[in-house]
């Protein structure tokens, strides 16, 4: 097994040997001269075999040793990550000599400062070591920050060799240097996931510079922290909003309770939610996450919230007792009649269920090729092509309106509770979706997040069927109450929509198939209907249990 002063011994010397090829290709760019050619060229090897043997140990003390600690596994992975670096810069510094060969010194200073790029490529390389020993998060940040030098040479490298270009300059000689100036940005491109690397070393987390970076902005607003070091972040898997999300605490925060919520996305998706969390809080008090502060960063926005101790609800069903499931689920439909009740607006409007299918279509058939369903016919019996059954059903969806709205949360999933068993309430979150429309959506939603919870045994699937069909009991008495005559349709092509859509989540075949057949036999049975009277159309609740 490799020992942890062969590998630091080997990482150091890797690290000098890109430095001194840097070094080489900036004397050599500044007076070139064949003679050194081949010195630069085995060096490549150099680089190549250390790369291997610090990437091998990295390996023999991953594997060797099962009880490494935590930091320690962090370490060798990222130092995994940076030698791969490394190695392609070195790479691309054999690429810049290459294309030297055809263009003279003047040509390329006339471009680009070749003591500015490799000043810059300097200060990326040079602090690696320390970086890494000392466990700085600053020092890494400061690695990552040279690949944006080297993105504005490179722009300003470019400007000029297009504008050369149209000039009639000689394609010989800027054709080449473009390409230099390329590998250069690429280099630039490495140092940043080195630098990235490193801070992974450091949080134990994946995480971007420009996603720290609105992470310590959005932590400073809020007053949590005015420094980068001590940060304690940590990511929440499992998620498929598309945003960032972890759990941090700021330098000598110890009480759970004093944790957030830090959540980055799409500027949109961040603004949605923070206007749902207001109008929600307004509703609702206490039901929601409060919003401590809100950054904007071009295109990316992100948000701290309030950390809510507790279980989600999917985490409660699995592993819970009877009492305690039965308790979150008393709480929930507690909670969620009385938001009901408070934001019922009776207001007739249409519902696009169908146009949701439509749109992740190409999202399941992506993960599921199987499902592409063509028109067949035997006899007088024909089977519509998915294409055509939904156009079918959108064109009867259309006469089917709600005739009341609630605010609902809009991704209604068990993963969205949140149930603190200690105050006996429950907590939504993830609400850029929340908007006034039929109770229908979260209700379909909700039943087939249960359906879909991963728990075959008898016992288990038992207790999702039982929480099926007390708030199916819940859903349809309030469509009584609510005189609701065309629930039962309604919530046919809801639930065609949460099955066949939930499917692209879902990599096990025959699980998949289950749901993308009950979506199929709920859109027939809609588009089947004649009768028109929905108040009597019959919602089989036989297809809500697996």
């Amino acid at each position: 097994m490799a020992t942890v002063e062969g590998l630091d011994h080997h990482f150091r010397f890797l690290v000098l040997a890109v430095e001194t090829q840097a070094h080489a290709t900036r004397r050599y760019l500044l007076d070139p001269g064949r003679k050194g050619l081949a010195k630069l060229h085995a060096r490549e090897e150099y680089i190549d075999n250390l790369k291997t043997v610090v990437d091998n140990e990295c390996i023999g003390a991953i594997h060797g040793d099962g009880s490494l600690p935590r930091d320690r596994l962090n370490r060798l992975r990222a130092i995994q990550g940076i030698v791969m670096g490394l190695e392609r810069i070195g790479d691309c510094f054999v690429r810049v000599l290459r294309q030297s060969e055809h263009l003279s010194c003047p040509d390329l200073q006339a471009i680009t400062d070749v003591e500015a790029d490799f000043s810059a490529i300097s200060r990326g390389l040079a602090p690696i070591q320390r970086a890494l020993l000392k466990g700085k998060v600053e020092g890494g940040l400061a690695i990552c920050r040279v690949e944006t030098v080297l993105n504005r040479i490179y722009a300003e490298g470019s400007h000029r060799v297009m504008g050369a270009l149209e000039g009639g300059g000689n394609p010989r000689h800027l054709i080449p240097a473009l390409c230099i100036l390329q590998e250069l940005e690429r280099v630039g491109g490495e140092i940043l996931t080195i630098g990235e690397a490193i801070l992974f070393s450091i949080l134990g987390e994946h995480i971007k510079v420009g996603q720290f970076e609105a992470l310590q902005k959005t932590l400073s607003k809020s007053g949590v922290s005015n420094s980068v070091e001590g940060i304690d972040y940590r990511a929440i898997d499992g998620t498929r909003s598309g945003c960032r999300i972890g759990k941090v605490k700021g330098p000598g925060v110890v009480p759970e309770a004093q944790s957030r919520i830090y959540k980055e996305g799409p500027l949109e998706k961040m603004r949605r939610e923070r206007a749902n969390n207001s109008r929600w809080q307004a509703c609702c008090p206490g039901l929601v996450p409060d919003v401590y502060s809100f950054h904007t960063e071009g295109e990316k926005a992100s948000l701290l919230l309030e950390y809510l101790p507790g279980d989600t609800l999917d985490e409660v069903i699995r592993s819970a007792g009877d009492a305690e499931v039965q308790s979150a689920f008393d709480s929930l439909e507690r909670t969620l009649l009385a938001i009901w009740d408070r934001t019922c607006v009776a207001a007739p409007g249409a519902t696009d269920y169908i146009p949701q299918v439509q749109a992740r279509l190409a999202d399941v058939l992506a993960v599921h090729p199987a499902f592409f369903r063509e028109s067949t016919s035997v006899g007088h019996a024909t089977a519509h092509s998915m294409g055509e059954l939904l156009s079918q059903c959108a064109a009867i969806e259309k006469g089917l309106q709600a005739p009341v709205s609630v605010f609902i949360h809009g991704d209604f999933n068990t993963s969205n509770v949140v149930y603190n068993h200690a105050t006996d309430h429950v907590h939504f979150i993830d609400l850029h979706r929340s908007r006034d429309f039929d109770y229908v959506q979260d209700a379909s939603v909700f039943l087939v997040s249960l359906f879909r919870l991963p728990m075959f045994n008898t016992r288990c699937r038992h207790r999702i069927n039982r929480g099926i069909d007390r708030f199916y009991k819940v859903f349809r008495v309030f469509s009584e109450q609510h005189k609701d005559a065309s629930f039962s349709g309604r919530l046919a092509l809801a639930l065609a929509r949460s099955f066949y859509t939930s499917t692209r989540f879902e990599l096990n075949a025959d699980f998949a198939r289950s749901m993308h057949n009950r979506a199929i036999f709920l859109l027939e049975k809609v588009q089947d209907f004649d009768d028109r009277d929905w108040s009597v159309f019959r919602f089989p609740e036989e297809i809500l249990f697996y």
